[in-house]
């Protein structure tokens, strides 16, 4: 059996924001919002508009992550990869002109994986991916 919602009101992206750990300071467009899940599988993905504030804020903490690197575009693969082999929990880097923000957490205490993966692009668009398995 597979749930699958379209929508989403701004409540939503912020609460799975702050599950990650970031706080928007001023005000964002949803673009897109898929949510879905099956047997213990979840998915949140969504696409915001930010200003112009919350993108220094969101680089600024993608910068000061433990081990932040800056990579050449095809350097560490094609597309959107925010799996870094060796990677600690929470990983930052920058790969060309995008930055991306990755959370690893790993199975405890009968909780399920869990793994975040945002990235920013250089067009201002927020991309938010959530999955729990």
């Amino acid at each position: 059996m597979t749930i699958a919602f379209s929508s989403c009101n701004k409540f939503n992206c912020e609460e799975d924001l702050r599950q990650a750990g970031i706080n928007f300071t001023e005000d964002f467009t949803i673009l897109k919002y898929d949510s879905d899940g099956a047997l213990g599988d979840w998915d949140d993905n969504f696409q915001l508009k930010i200003s112009d504030k919350d993108v220094e804020l969101f680089i600024k903490k993608v910068q000061q992550t433990k081990g932040y690197r800056e990579y050449k575009e095809k350097e560490i693969g094609e597309g959107t990869d925010c799996s870094i082999p060796d990677s600690d929990r929470i990983t930052g880097y920058k790969r060309g002109t995008t930055f991306y923000y990755y959370i690893e957490k790993k199975y405890v205490k009968g909780k399920a994986n869990e793994n975040y993966c945002i990235w920013l692009t250089p067009d201002k668009t927020f991309h938010f991916a959530y999955r729990m398995e």
